[in-house]
């Protein structure tokens, strides 16, 4: 067992072991980004709804609008 120990260098273990750490590390963080991406990507039923309601608000002015210049003109308009 002792041979085995003179043989290994200890110094270059660790400077792997620590390359190790760092990279490890660093596909976590990759693989987190992807997974939020991901998410971001397939949850299009919330923006959509959000949409909806914006344009649904927009047609819902763009309504009161028009029908209040209707009621305009046919209060302007004489009747025989």
């Amino acid at each position: 067992m002792s041979s085995v120990n003179e043989n290994m260098d200890v110094s270059s273990i660790r400077d792997v072991l620590k390359e190790f750490a760092k990279q490890s590390d660093k596909m976590e963080m990759q693989q987190e980004m992807m997974n939020d991406q991901m998410d971001m990507a397939m949850d299009t039923g919330d923006m959509q709804d959000q949409a909806d309601e914006v344009y649904g608000q927009i047609l819902g002015e763009v309504g009161m609008s028009l029908n209040q210049e209707i009621k305009a003109g046919d209060d302007q308009i004489v009747k025989p």
